[in-house]
């Protein structure tokens, strides 16, 4: 079971009728459906994200961070295959390329399948101060410190964008 806590959430419709339809406050989310909005405090296990800035994290301080930015970040083979040869690739810090292939410890020819396992939709990406694989965000995504603010006239908005969704921060859609 997945547990998500969002924390200072302004704005919030509820379905209720008349004036209980808007409220502010917490939202618990459990396998992915709303199951208590209101003054919540977090639970064990339960992730939290602020609404007022973090979106994809607790807010806690990263420890051992290896990367601010994606760029920061290389895809290299994360066995001796790779995913061009069958095996599977992974992303590191782009200043430890070398030294992390070199601690492989590969034969000059591995027995591999020798078929892409590759999935071209995953980019070397910066994740709360780790180098990973993951799909690329739209280019619109906004709710993280390392992304851009939305244009003037449009709003930062959870849920607008499946892709974003899946990866934990908003899409920029127009102010109403």
């Amino acid at each position: 079971m997945t547990a998500l806590l969002i924390e200072n959430a302004t704005g919030i419709f509820t379905g209720r009728p008349g004036a209980e339809m808007r409220t502010s406050g917490s939202i618990r989310v459990r396998d992915g459906v709303i199951v208590e909005i209101g003054a919540l405090n977090a639970e064990p296990n339960e992730r939290r994200l602020d609404a007022n800035g973090c979106v994809t994290c607790s807010c806690d301080a990263v420890t051992n961070r290896t990367c601010t930015a994606s760029t920061d970040c290389a895809e290299v083979p994360a066995d001796c295959c790779g995913c061009a040869l069958g095996g599977s690739d992974t992303a590191v810090p782009s200043s430890e390329v070398s030294s992390y292939e070199a601690g492989l410890d590969c034969p000059s020819m591995p027995s591999c399948p020798g078929v892409s396992t590759c999935q071209t939709d995953l980019m070397p990406t910066c994740v709360q101060g780790a180098c990973a694989l993951q799909p690329a965000l739209p280019s619109d995504a906004c709710g993280r410190p390392d992304l851009p603010t939305c244009p003037t006239g449009e709003i930062c908005a959870l849920n607008s964008d499946p892709l974003a969704s899946a990866q934990g921060v908003g899409a920029c859609i127009p102010a109403m």
